[in-house]
């Protein structure tokens, strides 16, 4: 009987190892989503814009600045764009990563759509 207790502790050992190391890896602390909001603030010479939005999980108004990598992929009314392109104002569909422990949002991808934001406000006749 001793030698199944010690096997089944050497088990739960080496799943719980496991599963330590999974979620180690999966990185827990940064979190990616896609929100849509107003770019509120903008500087294209030094990357950075600040965007309000309503956070997904709390659903609370939120405003914050981030900087935007080179690597970020920005598309204005269904073509690509640089990050000079865009202005305060601009409603915003933004890929982020969120990285908890810093609270620092990191820009992956984002859409402008002025002409659809134009019919939508363009009176009728």
């Amino acid at each position: 009987m001793k030698r199944k207790q010690i096997i089944s502790i050497v088990v739960v050992v080496v799943f719980v190892a496991g599963l330590a190391l999974v979620t180690r890896l999966a990185n827990p602390d940064i979190r990616v989503f896609v929100v849509e909001g107003t770019i509120t603030w903008l500087n294209a010479a030094e990357r950075k814009m600040s965007i309000q939005y309503t956070s997904p999980r709390k659903r609370k108004l939120r405003e914050k600045t981030a900087d935007v990598p080179e690597d970020c992929e920005i598309i204005l009314d269904g073509k690509p764009a640089s990050l000079g392109d865009l202005k305060a104002g601009d409603l915003i569909e933004l890929k982020v990563e969120y990285q908890k422990s810093t609270k620092k949002l990191r820009p992956i991808w984002g859409k402008v759509n002025r002409s659809a934001k134009a019919a939508a406000t363009k009176p009728s006749s």
